[in-house]
């Protein structure tokens, strides 16, 4: 069963690019076991 989330917890997650790599609360995101990656934004906050 999946989790559930409440909107006051949603707001808590951030979301950003850190050195190329996409990252939740500061975890690098992975697929398949590969990074997340970009090619051409380096740091920024995803919104």
């Amino acid at each position: 069963m999946p989790l559930k989330i409440n909107i006051d917890n949603l707001e808590k997650i951030t979301l950003e690019i850190k050195d190329k790599h996409f990252t939740l609360n500061g975890v690098n995101l992975t697929a398949d076991g590969k990074a997340i990656t970009t090619e051409k934004t380096v740091n920024s906050k995803v919104e």
